[in-house]
């Protein structure tokens, strides 16, 4: 007879029990808050606590003076007054200028130049826009205006979402809840094209296991999953010549500047390093260049990573 300790049920065979496991509402995949260790039974939930959780408050970043802030203002009144940044103010007008003529960007590779990210000096320059319009609730479209940026529509939505973020610190009850239902539709979307990658996995054959089966098989053991990557390798494949135990997809735009994720994201993304050996985070859209930079973790973007295992026969 097989058992499952967690409800303390027996079961005839070991089909009823994995059938109950994949059923029981006891056993309904929980979405983890790895730095709280406590879970949530959605993504919403834990979307709101992530926004809400003063454990969680973003922090705002001085990379030139390795300082961080509790708000915009406190780190833009020191930049501002620190005599550290007279001469950076300089080099950004410069390259703010520079980012505004037209230059043709796209993110799509060619056989002669592999896709290494985005350069920051045409991504902060949009999101700064973004971020000093996103009270007012402006389009793409606004932001292309402002800034002049010839970045692929795509990218520039993420920037603009990723500033928008920030609203939720002091937003009416109506903007929380079309915040809410925006943040819905997204995480709809976002299942929806991890499930179509891992499915490109499965077509060709990688032995793996997904977060699902990860926990479930940590439930057999009567263990809790703390670390389950999207996609967790049976032994090593290499990715775009990188040997990867793990991968983790995320339908965004990867760039350091993004509230609330991107910390949270690199922490998750160590995690699965130090558990797991190499591995690698698939951005949909792409990254900015060096980012996340984590050691034994590489950034790919998804179509790369696609065209490579439907290349590699497997």
């Amino acid at each position: 007879m097989d058992y499952c300790f967690d409800c303390d049920r027996g079961f005839p065979n070991g089909l009823a029990l994995r059938q109950h496991l994949r059923d029981s509402l006891a056993h309904a995949p929980s979405f983890d808050c790895d730095d709280c260790d406590r879970s949530f039974r959605s993504e919403d939930a834990l979307q709101q606590h992530l926004r809400d959780s003063p454990s969680h408050a973003p922090s705002f970043d001085c990379d030139d003076c390795n300082r961080d802030f509790r708000s915009e203002d406190a780190l833009q009144q020191h930049q501002s007054n620190s005599k550290v940044h007279s001469r950076q103010r300089l080099n950004n007008l410069w390259i703010t200028r520079r980012s505004l003529k037209p230059v043709k960007v796209s993110t799509k590779t060619d056989k002669e130049k592999e896709y290494n990210g985005i350069s920051p000096c045409l991504i902060t320059p949009v999101f700064e826009i973004a971020l000093r319009l996103r009270r007012k609730h402006p389009s793409v479209q606004d932001i292309v205006l402002a800034s002049g940026t010839n970045l692929e529509t795509p990218i520039v939505t993420a920037l603009l979402s990723a500033a928008e973020r920030l609203n939720s610190l002091s937003e009416s009850r109506e903007d929380a809840q079309r915040r809410a239902e925006q943040q819905r539709q997204r995480s709809q979307q976002a299942q929806r094209a991890e499930d179509a990658f891992i499915d490109h996995f499965c077509r060709q054959g990688f032995d793996f296991a997904t977060e699902i089966q990860q926990r479930q098989q940590a439930e057999l053991l009567g263990q809790r999953a703390s670390q389950t990557p999207d996609i967790r390798f049976t032994s090593s494949v290499m990715i775009r010549g990188v040997p990867c135990n793990w991968l983790e997809f995320k339908d965004y735009f990867g760039f350091p500047d993004n509230p609330f994720v991107s910390s949270t994201e690199k922490r998750q993304l160590k995690k699965y390093a130090l558990a797991f050996g190499p591995g690698a985070v698939v951005y949909s859209l792409g990254f900015q260049s060096n980012y996340p930079n984590i050691e034994d973790v590489r950034a790919f973007r998804a179509q790369e990573v696609v065209q490579s295992i439907l290349n590699s026969g497997n």
